[in-house]
């Protein structure tokens, strides 16, 4: 007898009752289109970070430059690089896939 279960289902034990790791319900498996979109979701947050952090590197510079002119582009790039990480991040927002958060007091 012949298993039609996908390949992943049968690999992974979904209908034999094991449970998941994601849900700990019995046979729960992600679908491939979930795994793709949380993939997809962090590849965004990556670009963000780099964004984030290309700004923090270049605010430093400017701050270690001894010319003022070079300090102020540098300066403008970082702030681009910010406007970037934030549109990115309200793109996020508006497609619900992320929420806004009230910073943490300290």
């Amino acid at each position: 007898m012949t298993d039609a279960r996908p390949a992943h289902d049968r690999r992974r034990g979904a209908a034999s009752g094991r449970r998941s790791d994601v849900t700990g319900c019995p046979g729960f498996l992600p679908s491939r289109s979930s795994v793709e979109a949380r993939r997809e979701l962090l590849e965004q947050f990556q670009v963000v970070e780099v964004h984030l952090q290309t700004a923090a590197s270049l605010e430093g510079l400017a701050d270690r430059s001894a010319n003022a002119t070079f300090a102020a582009v540098l300066h403008g790039r970082a702030e681009d690089h910010r406007r970037t990480a934030t549109g990115l991040l309200e793109n996020l927002v508006q497609r619900g896939l992320v929420t806004r958060r009230a910073p943490r007091r300290r």
